[in-house]
């Protein structure tokens, strides 16, 4: 059975799945340029770029199952650009956004409790009250691995822990959805 490429980013894509789609880019076409995609955790702890693969203007991006290493559940910021692939590259962005990457296995409740868990704990952290319980949770800051909280710069506390407010945010408003509730804003403070 033959199945159609999506075109354009998804919005939430699923850990060990393989994941495919294709945009076109008549401006930047293969082989002369290779389209690439930099996918960044929002709360840190992993970046990778993948390359797509070019027919002409259309470009597919491709993660097979097996490429997921490294990855984590929570939102990813994406960049797309065209590189020319010379010995000193020109680097263009094409577009850029977020999507979420969600473990078909564990359940959006469990990673609610979790989220509340790792934001208090920062909080506490950043505000000088912090017992031992909080400094002992482990989070992985933007471009590093994952530490104690104990064991964070000041800046890699209040990244991580915006990161993961705005992941909570965007889970509780995905649930609002889902149970067919408006759209509104939802707001959280720990």
């Amino acid at each position: 059975m033959t199945s159609t490429v999506p075109t354009g980013e998804p919005d939430k894509i699923h850990l060990g799945d393989t994941v495919t789609w294709e945009v076109s880019e008549s401006d930047y076409p293969a082989p002369g340029y290779l389209v690439k995609y930099t996918f960044a955790a929002l709360a840190g702890g992993h970046q990778v770029t993948v390359s797509c693969t070019g027919d002409g203007s259309t470009h597919t991006l491709l993660i097979a199952s097996d490429e997921w290493a490294g990855w984590v559940e929570g939102v990813y910021l994406w960049r797309r650009f065209a590189d020319d692939d010379a010995a000193t590259p020109e680097i263009t962005t094409l577009g850029t956004g977020r999507l979420t990457v969600a473990d078909p296995l564990t359940s959006a409740e469990d990673r609610q409790q979790w989220l509340e868990r790792v934001i208090a704990a920062l909080e506490a952290h950043i505000e000088g009250r912090a017992v031992d319980a909080e400094l002992s949770v482990s989070v992985a800051p933007p471009g590093g691995v994952s530490r104690t909280v104990s064991m964070l710069t000041m800046q890699e506390l209040i990244q991580a822990r915006d990161g993961f407010k705005e992941e909570l945010r965007q889970l509780l408003q995905a649930d609002e959805l889902a149970q067919g509730k408006s759209a509104k804003r939802i707001y959280v403070q720990m």
